[in-house]
């Protein structure tokens, strides 16, 4: 497959230096770079808490993942889950605590202080069980809250815009983050072809405003289109999109 790009066209010269089309192309190169060292950063984050969490969810089926948390599971993650609590039960016996071997060592020091064997009242195995599985459910509660947290740290998920969740400033921000180099590049190139005559036509107060002005609407127009949607949404095709239909429709002939 052969990709042919315009490189240029008979309408490239301006009577003025575009140095707000150059800006505009020079920040989403710096945004990039720092994408490009932060991004990668947060996703190691987060897919370290997300294995924890389903490490630990797989070894104790019986316990309840938020079901929030359990929706921003990959499918087949999910499908693991349910899985394994159809085949062990929903709920935690005697035995399945007997199959571990600390779990009688965890569960005769349940009650006591600072690792004194100092107890309140005898309890039932029954009891001792119950305890050790709040104090389960505590733990994993505490990993779906780390993993929750990693999520919403997210470079891209911190930046870009989420249609379920709404922001002025993710709007904005959004228009100037790409999630890879072929992104940026394709982006830029077409942005430098039709911008500079734009704003040599337009000038240098209309036009920043039109670019910013074609970003907001496409990112609020895949927000009504996609209402409910959790991905963030990145980039400047929106704006670009709007400066090339202007430079369509000013200079067609």
């Amino acid at each position: 497959m052969i990709i042919v790009l315009p490189l240029s066209h008979e309408r490239m010269e301006a009577q003025r230096l575009p140095y707000i089309t150059i800006g505009i192309i020079v920040i989403n190169v710096l945004l990039y770079i720092m994408t490009a060292m932060v991004a990668p950063r947060t996703q190691r984050e987060m897919e370290q808490r997300w294995e924890e969490l389903f490490e630990y969810a797989m070894a104790h089926p019986y316990l309840e993942i938020p079901a929030e948390i359990l929706e921003t599971f990959p499918p087949e993650a999910q499908k693991t889950i349910k899985y394994m609590k159809e085949i062990r039960g929903a709920e935690p016996t005697e035995d399945k605590y007997r199959q571990r071997p600390a779990t009688d060592e965890a569960l005769d020091t349940l009650g006591t202080e600072e690792g004194e064997a100092k107890k309140e009242a005898p309890k039932s195995r029954e009891e001792r069980i119950k305890e050790l599985r709040q104090q389960e459910q505590a733990h994993l509660d505490e990993l779906a809250q780390a993993f929750e947290k990693a999520i919403k740290n997210g470079f891209y998920m911190k930046y870009g815009y989420i249609p379920s969740r709404g922001g002025v400033f993710t709007i904005f921000s959004s228009i100037f983050l790409h999630g890879g180099i072929l992104h940026l590049v394709f982006n830029m190139l077409f942005l430098w072809l039709s911008g500079c005559n734009i704003e040599d036509l337009w000038g240098r107060v209309i036009y920043p405003i039109f670019y910013l002005l074609g970003g907001v609407v496409a990112t609020l127009a895949h927000g009504l289109m996609f209402p409910t949607s959790s991905a963030p949404l990145i980039g400047a095709s929106g704006a670009i999109a709007a400066t090339m239909g202007a430079f369509l429709v000013r200079l067609y002939d």
